[in-house]
């Protein structure tokens, strides 16, 4: 459970949601505002409990998060799916050969990723440092309009590219 009030707390999401862990961020008291509550699914929240729901509604709500669901109100519902529809209109307008839009580097490491790298790892063979691998993977994301690095496999293939090198594991 993470507070709505806890400073950076979509950047400590993206992180929970886009590392190597099975953690789920679930926001705490998040005042049911359409734009607040888009963010937050943006950033990789798994849900959230609205800041007026009754104490005894709290673990209830956080076990049907678990179990997949989630309750909103009407008018966030409503933005969530105009959200979606422009979304999908985004992608739409793209080009199918999203491949031929990266860099050389974020083929390379899209490659790496597929392989099962972590960032530390790419970062140590490609002999850059890890805030350099990390601004990839995040120009990568922002490319492919996906959200989590394990979705690069489906977006691009299991090769990722066909030229990617193969990984040099220590």
């Amino acid at each position: 459970l993470l507070d709505a009030a806890v400073k950076d707390g979509p950047d400590l999401v993206f992180a929970i949601a886009n590392g190597a862990t099975s953690a789920r961020a679930v926001i705490f008291a998040l005042a049911e505002a359409s734009e607040s509550v888009i963010a937050w699914a943006q950033a990789g929240a798994a849900g959230y409990v609205p800041q007026t729901t009754p104490l005894r509604d709290v673990v209830p709500i956080v076990i049907r998060i678990l179990e997949g669901e989630q309750a909103c109100s009407p008018p966030v519902a409503s933005a969530m799916m105009r959200r979606l529809r422009e979304l999908t209109e985004a992608t739409a307008r793209r080009t199918t050969d999203t491949s031929a839009a990266l860099t050389a580097r974020e083929s390379q490491i899209a490659g790496l990723i597929n392989a099962g790298m972590s960032n530390k790892e790419i970062a140590r063979q490609l002999n850059v440092g890890v805030a350099t691998i990390k601004s990839h993977v995040h120009n990568l994301l922002a490319k492919l309009a996906i959200q989590r690095r394990g979705q690069i496999v489906s977006r691009l293939g299991p090769a990722g590219r066909a030229d990617a090198p193969r990984p040099m594991r220590p």
